[in-house]
């Protein structure tokens, strides 16, 4: 009893003596301008506790004692500790950081400060990557340097961008990797991330950054960290959108009129004594607007698109906890429409309506003072219907349908319900139809439902009892995505006009090609993937006095499966990789920083013996400015950081399952037949792959050396030359000789070697006049620059056809000298072998070949390099914030430069009458303007192979610049934010048919869309 009496004391004068001991910390937080900041992070060094401000800048916070220190940070601002001692109300001015150097930066498997990061990483807020788009990848461009970045079309659904960081290094993919708070991602999955979830966005560029990935880095690594929840009460923001669409930029067709008159010419051009094409009835009925149905004249482009769309968009997120629990909830919603144009000649709708719903839900727990586990939830819930046929597609009819030759319907029979489709007979469709982009617009619809889910379980070790600065981390991982899709489409009953009587107005039809079919058929499919990964680290950071080690050790293995495996063997086995990581840093005073780091990984695409390669990268860095001597010079240059590194990556993304294993099949066709009666047959053994087992890595060998320099507190610079050797590149062989034997089955190898390099640029100046006035401002400037070293390239006749030397995306094609000026000049030239007849006001070619085989022709061996690449060398953008007290103003403008494309696709008339482009009817060759620099040659009736070649005629530059964003907020209290934005608002460029963005072609795709958005945002 004694005993028990005294432990109840002990228990309750300790219990008193800790409750003596805790205190409640309260205060404010404030810039230099005195401006309070919200969603500062407060917490007790060395543990997890903390809290973060309200948005009066307010904080409470409950410690243990006095010699608690208490860490205050935020994005943009110094890294500020303090020992509470006998305060209990702290209130704190926390300075700006202009080179950024307390700023925790995002790195491969943890985090860094950034005065300790010595490789070569791009960072971005998240409130830059949040424009009024429905995918994340259209926010990069311009925004983050080393990213070179295009958006080929606006259609939702599929409207990502392409893009490149440091440009192209390799002939196969160059799709960098990601990961999603360490899980590995596609690049789809992360467009379809919700900015306002995003806490951290970093781009790993170098091998320093990049070598602990081993195997999967080489292309680069994009990490993407979520919100976490916070100690506090709940904080709630809510973000609605509401945004229209429209495109671009369309290419113009010609008039009516102008069609038919340009196709009697190109007739005449043929033969001029065929009769015209449209006689001068037709085209003075159609000028005159007679019947429709007797004299069509069909805008396509104004039958099949709508002038603008809409876009829906809202966002809900709860952020709070306590001092053991904390979460993070989020749900977001889109509404996507598409530009197809309405109708009601069916029961359903052809246009795009894509519906997205985006879950996040991060949880975590401290279940002990040493132990902290997270579960992480997220899903991605896409529900899409549309037109039949691909979008598209759709725009491509444009371009290959006569707007003269019949309308769009003709009326059905009384008391019908049958759609009787405009057509005629003549063409090259099914029953010998043309193209009715109406037709394949309305016939049918397409439903289609994708899910990805991605579930974590995470444990967080402090393993300070074994020694100070250990800790542990692991977690597991499930990602599931699946795909079903429903096409519900009926055939079409096309008519033709068979009799008219054009003074009494009435008209006969009759039915032409195949069948119609009035009843909806239905196709559909399913598919689907999943991803299982575990990943274990050991982390180690610690002081000793100005001396900073880090250590980092990973293990991790992932494992692919397909959900639909079908009847391949190879299909059903599960893909799968291991690696070992590691990463050690040492600082002393945050002068001198050395860093290494190492890939051990191993990838089934090997053979044993193969299998493992490892990657080693190592790192310098001198920040100069914080030597003693530089003391005197900080007021003016606040940053002076030197940075070096060298390393090796690796690639095992290779065509196909097991490369270097052999693949016969022994039921090919080209069999044999034998016996006395050859009666007897056998199916042929056909080898679609010769075994390779010392295929192995694809290995970059990466140079960086950069510099980051501060000025005034105020601007910052950071640039970096880098420089990769992409060495043992997998491709097919090209110098086997035909006498082996061995046909087109060429074997694989490690052949292909790239060379790429360049720089990229990042300045930052960021200003507070006073606390009313605030300018900020980035720029940024890529450059990436590749070329050839080897690629298994026989000895050519012809020098100048050799790939090597020559950018990886370089185009080629005939050198176009002006049309020919009359026939003479055509029989003194040489032969184009592309077609039999050629006449005046054809393009005329080079004969680059001459001065090697003698011969007097045109022909594949005259093509030569023109041009850029069709990847951008050049990517660089520039934005500008200013706020001045409740409003706010941002510009971006982004841009590329130094690619080019080939226009093609063109050609008007020929097969199925195809229609005309307005600059082709504004400037082309005919006997009346015998100009021989026209933008279009001599007009025919047929195809005319030798314009239509790729040629610098046809060449096009793709620079431009665009204004790729405006803002103007208005902050109408604490709680409320009202805004105003868009999205590639104005395009300047040399080429003026289309958007360039979208490259080379005719321009008939879905286009970028221009975006007007009005937004709110409310946080309580």
């Amino acid at each position: 009893m004694k005993k028990i009496l005294t432990f109840l004391l002990i228990l309750i004068f300790s219990t008193n003596y800790i409750q003596a001991q805790q205190k409640t910390i309260t205060g404010t937080v404030k810039d230099e301008t005195g401006e309070l900041l919200p969603e500062v992070t407060i917490v007790i060094k060395g543990e997890t506790k903390g809290t973060t401000t309200d948005f009066d800048g307010v904080y409470s916070l409950k410690v243990d004692g006095p010699n608690t220190v208490l860490v205050f940070t935020y994005l943009g601002y110094s890294l500020q500790e303090i020992k509470v001692g006998n305060q209990t109300k702290i209130n704190v001015i926390l300075k700006e950081a202009a080179d950024q150097l307390d700023e925790i930066v995002l790195v491969g498997f943890s985090k860094q400060k950034k005065v300790s990061v010595v490789g070569s990483v791009a960072t971005v807020k998240a409130k830059e990557l949040k424009l009024p788009t429905s995918n994340l990848t259209q926010s990069l461009a311009g925004r983050v340097s080393g990213i070179i970045s295009v958006q080929r079309s606006g259609e939702p659904g599929r409207d990502a961008a392409q893009f490149w960081i440091r440009g192209v290094a390799t002939f196969g993919s160059s799709n960098p990797l990601v990961f999603l708070d360490g899980i590995e991602i596609s690049l789809a999955d992360l467009g379809t991330i919700d900015p306002n979830n995003i806490e951290n966005f970093s781009v790993l560029k170098d091998a320093s950054a990049t070598a602990i990935y081993g195997a999967r880095g080489a292309n680069g690594v994009i990490l993407v960290e979520t919100k976490r929840g916070k100690a506090g009460p709940p904080k709630i923001s809510f973000t609605f959108e509401n945004s229209f669409l429209a495109p671009t930029q369309f290419p113009e067709f010609a008039d009516a009129g102008t069609f038919m008159n340009m196709y009697n010419e190109a007739r005449r051009n043929l033969n001029p004594f065929l009769p015209p094409k449209f006689s001068q009835d037709k085209i003075q009925g159609t000028l005159d607007g007679g019947n429709p149905y007797i004299y069509p004249n069909v805008d396509w482009m104004d039958e099949l698109f709508s002038d603008f769309a809409l876009r829906r968009y809202g966002n809900l997120n709860v952020r709070g906890g306590g001092e053991s629990v904390r979460y993070y909830m989020s749900a977001s919603f889109y509404n996507d429409t598409g530009i197809l144009k309405e109708n009601d000649v069916n029961n359903f709708d052809n246009n795009i309506n894509q519906k997205r719903y985006n879950f996040v839900n991060n949880i975590s727990a401290n279940v002990s003072p040493t132990t902290e586990l997270e579960l992480n939830l997220s899903a991605d819930l896409i529900d899409y219907t549309g037109p039949a046929v691909n979008a598209s597609g759709i725009f491509g009819n444009v371009i290959n349908s006569n707007p003269v030759r019949f309308p769009i319907t003709y009326p059905s029979e009384p008391g019908s319900t049958r759609i009787h489709f405009g057509n005629t007979t003549g063409g090259f469709g099914p029953g010998n139809t043309f193209p009715n982009p109406y037709a394949e617009l309305v016939k049918g619809y397409k439903e289609r439902f994708t899910s990805t889910v991605i579930t974590t379980f995470r444990v967080k070790e402090n393993l300070d009892w074994i020694t100070e600065g250990l800790s542990a981390n692991a977690f597991v991982s499930f990602k599931n995505w699946t795909s079903s899709e429903i096409n519900r489409s009926y055939s079409p009953f096309f008519f033709r006009l068979t009799d008219f009587d054009a003074a009494a107005n009435t008209f006969t039809t009759e039915q032409i090609g195949q069948s119609g079919r009035d009843a909806l058929g239905q196709s559909g499919g399913n598919n689907g993937d999943r991803q299982f990964m575990l990943q274990g680290s050991l982390n180690y950071a610690r002081e000793f006095g100005k001396h900073n080690v880090t250590g980092l050790m990973v293990y991790q293995q992932r494992q692919y499966n397909t959900n639909i495996v079908g009847g391949s063997v190879i299909g059903s086995l599960p893909s799968r990789n291991q690696s070992i990581s590691g990463r050690a840093t040492y600082s002393y005073d945050d002068r001198y920083l050395v860093e290494a780091n190492f890939g051990y990984n191993g990838s089934e695409n090997f053979a044993a013996g193969k299998r493992f390669g490892f990657f080693p990268s190592a790192a310098v860095g001198y920040v100069i400015s914080n030597e003693k001597f530089f003391e005197p010079l900080k007021n003016t240059v606040s940053l002076l950081k030197l940075r070096a590194s060298y390393g090796e990556t690796g690639n095992d993304r290779l065509p196909g399952r097991f490369p270097y294993t052999s693949e016969v099949n022994l039921n090919a066709g080209n069999g044999f037949t034998f016996g006395e009666n050859f009666n007897n047959s056998r199916n042929g053994i056909f080898i679609n792959r010769f075994e390779n087992r010392d295929i192995t890595w694809e290995v970059g060998k990466k140079y960086n050396i950069g510099f980051d320099l501060g000025l005034f507190n105020k601007l910052t610079l950071n640039v970096d030359f880098f420089k990769e050797n992409r060495e043992g590149i997998f491709l097919q062989r090209n110098t086997i000789p035909g006498t082996l034997g061995v046909g087109n089955t060429r074997p694989f190898a490690n052949l292909g070697e790239v060379e790429n390099r360049g720089f990229d640029v990042t300045l930052d100046f960021n200003h507070a006049v006073n606390q009313d006035f605030i300018i900020s401002s980035r720029g940024t400037f890529t450059f990436a620059q590749n070329k050839i070293v080897s690629i298994d390239e026989p000895d050519l006749r012809y020098s100048y056809l050799s790939r090597v030397g020559k950018p990886v995306n370089q185009l080629w094609g005939l050198q176009a000298e002006r049309l020919f000026i009359d026939q003479a000049e055509i029989n003194a030239s040489p032969n184009q072998t592309y077609t039999t007849a050629y006449y005046p006001g054809d393009i005329k070619y080079t004969n680059a070949s001459f001065d090697i085989d003698g011969q007097n022709q045109i022909d594949a061996n005259d093509r030569v390099p023109m041009g850029h690449p069709s990847v951008p060398e050049i990517t660089y953008g520039f934005g500008l914030n200013i706020r001045y007290k409740k409003f706010d103003v941002g510009l971006l403008f982004q841009g590329v430069a130094r690619v080019s494309f080939f226009m093609s696709n063109l050609q008007p008339f020929a097969q199925n009458e195809r229609n005309v482009l307005q600059a082709i009817a504004d400037d082309y060759w005919s006997e009346e303007n015998q100009n021989l620099n026209a933008f279009y040659p001599r007009l025919s009736e047929v195809e005319n192979q030798n314009n239509i070649q790729n040629s610098s005629w046809w060449l096009k530059d793709g620079s431009y610049v665009r204004l790729k964003n405006a803002e103007f907020g208005f902050q109408y209290n604490k709680q409320v934010r009202l805004y105003l934005n868009g999205v590639n608002l104005a395009t300047f460029s040399k080429f003026k048919l289309w958007d360039p963005e979208q490259g080379g072609g005719n321009g008939l795709g879905y286009p970028p869309q221009r975006t007007i958005n009005i937004g709110a945002q409310i946080n309580l």
